[in-house]
């Protein structure tokens, strides 16, 4: 009997509450009247959403809580479609049944009325540079929530705050935006509206990339120079610029580049210049992380490379400068 209470005592329990309490005190300040069993059964199930497949489909989750619809409706460029009015306790069950629209780029749109959950989806038509974010920040009472790693959630509220919830041991979300502040930075040359428009267009993209590496080298690179580095690929002929009227169709170009095997080469005129491009690795074989992170470690070594950005197929990133000097 007392061996039994010595293990008792033993026994210590660590709760990671933190995130949970916030994400509760969102809901109260941003004025969306959902049931407190629906919020508390919404936020246990947001770890799953980093991990969620559909056919072993990876689904990258983009969900908003609206305090009102009708609202959404009227913001331009906005087309929302009403699906289905159900009772919150069904919510598990019908949220499977609504993930595989994310796939092809909806958001899912959740809206309260007492016991009643109503679900519809919202598609989106840049216009003039604005990101479907701008959009939902002309909205009184909001909570959109997108999966940014498979250990990272991003929730955007109003007023444009961010809160990001990080749910591993591992690199923290600050490290994660660094990177990216890092790879903008160097594309925009701190040009503060270019950057705005490099982050709006690479957050949207690399959270939905299945593991990549960028780099950015010199835009008075000439094409015959770098192959000497690179190997195979394919070498645009006109450099296609990342910032353009079409970012539509711009997202779409890039997005399928990232997602292909290989490097994707950049110029510091914010130009894509090649990719499905491979590099020789001068790193150890043995090495942790792959081939992926062996080849990111053997760019930020080369002389030709300005900087070097790094995502794991787990969303995990590293940006680097390379060994380029002006």
């Amino acid at each position: 009997m007392d061996n039994i209470e010595e293990n008792i005592q033993n026994i210590e329990r660590i709760c990671f509450d933190q995130p949970f309490k916030a994400i509760k005190e969102l809901f109260i300040d941003e004025g969306i009247l959902a049931k407190e069993k629906f919020v508390n059964g919404f936020i246990n199930m947001l770890p799953s959403f980093l991990h969620y497949e559909e056919e072993s489909q990876k689904i990258r989750p983009s969900i908003l809580l609206c305090k009102d619809v009708n609202a959404l409706k009227q913001l331009n460029s906005i087309c929302y479609v009403e699906l289905f009015e159900f009772d919150f306790r069904e919510f598990d069950k019908r949220l499977k049944a609504f993930l595989p629209f994310c796939i092809n780029d909806f958001t899912i749109v959740f809206s309260f009325n007492g016991d009643k959950i109503l679900c519809g989806i919202v598609s989106y038509t840049p216009c003039g540079g604005d990101q479907l974010e701008d959009k939902f920040c002309e909205l009184d009472g909001f909570l959109w929530i997108t999966a940014q790693s498979s250990s990272t959630i991003k929730i955007l509220r109003s007023h444009n705050k961010i809160l990001y919830i990080d749910f591993s041991f591992g690199r923290t979300s600050e490290s994660v935006d660094d990177s990216l502040n890092l790879l903008t930075d160097t594309l925009s040359r701190r040009d503060i509206t270019a950057k705005t428009q490099y982050k709006n267009l690479f957050i949207d993209i690399l959270s939905r990339v299945h593991g990549t590496i960028i780099v950015v080298v010199p835009h008075q690179s000439k094409t015959i120079d770098l192959k000497n580095d690179f190997s195979d690929g394919i070498w645009l002929n006109d450099p296609i610029k990342l910032i353009d009227d079409n970012v539509i169709e711009l997202k779409r170009i890039l997005l399928s580049m990232l997602n292909c095997d290989g490097i994707t080469i950049i110029n510091d005129n914010g130009e894509i210049m090649a990719f499905n491009v491979f590099i020789a690795s001068n790193t150890q074989t043995n090495q942790p992380g792959g081939a992926r992170k062996r080849a990111f470690n053997t760019l930020i070594q080369n002389e030709k490379v300005i900087l070097a950005y790094f995502q794991s197929q787990d969303g995990i990133s590293d940006c680097k400068h390379g060994g380029y000097h002006e």
